[in-house]
């Protein structure tokens, strides 16, 4: 694996970001369906919002993502008078991602594909990180940055890790994949951004690119589930 600081591929990530910010405006969520059986008051949130897209929610086919971040402040307002924001009511599974957008929530979706030439193995795990290496065994050639997602297992869904500050973001680094290769083994520190991770189930993620030039890229997130134990 050969890792690359050039402007060229900083660029590359650029225009990756913003081709995936256009093609997600094209993928709107707008209801068309029958009203929601559960009726919410969805209070948009008017102030500033930093100008990226928020993931907030992933099923077996769909990606769904905010067009800012800001799922602390939307508040949902049930008809019992409960009040919840909107990162607490997808969290605490009080209402699905359908219902939400039954009920006038814009989302943007992305559809999860897979890449069957493509694996990533999780090893050294450990409360504060772990140990990854992919496999290719096409002959294509794959990008990827150092970002990453990480769920934990909650009453039988998956919700992102909370980090434990406020600020934060991964640096603007880029690999590649090479075609019929086995990249070296690549230490991934969460300590930072989440402390020491208590006794649970996991799960890891990380997308991986297909360029075929810029601003026409396949996307592919890997993923592993592993269980921490005391």
């Amino acid at each position: 694996m050969k890792k690359y600081y050039t402007i060229g591929i900083a660029i590359l990530f650029l225009l990756i970001s913003l081709a995936g910010c256009v093609e997600e405006n094209n993928n709107v969520v707008v209801p068309d369906e029958p009203p929601s059986s559960i009726r919410v008051t969805i209070e948009e949130w008017q102030g500033e919002s930093a100008d990226e897209l928020e993931f907030i929610y992933e099923d077996d086919n769909y990606r769904y993502y905010l067009s800012s971040i800001r799922s602390d402040k939307i508040m949902l307002i049930f008809e019992n008078g409960e009040q919840f924001s909107l990162k607490e009511a997808i969290s605490q599974q009080n209402i699905s991602i359908d219902d939400l957008i039954l009920n006038g929530l814009q989302v943007h979706k992305e559809k999860r594909t897979k890449e069957p030439f493509l694996s990533m193995t999780i090893k050294e795990i450990s409360p504060s990180g772990l140990t990854l290496f992919f496999e290719n065994s096409s002959d294509n050639e794959y990008t990827y940055g150092i970002g990453f997602a990480l769920y934990t297992l909650n009453n039988d869904t998956w919700i992102l890790v909370e980090p434990i500050i406020e600020s934060w973001g991964f640096n603007d680094e880029g690999y590649y994949i090479f075609p019929n290769s086995t990249t070296d083994e690549e230490k991934v520190d969460w300590h930072w951004l989440f402390g020491e991770l208590p006794s649970g189930e996991y799960k890891f993620q990380r997308s991986i690119f297909f360029i075929r030039q810029p601003g026409d890229f396949d996307e592919y997130v890997l993923e592993q589930t592993f269980t921490l134990e005391q």
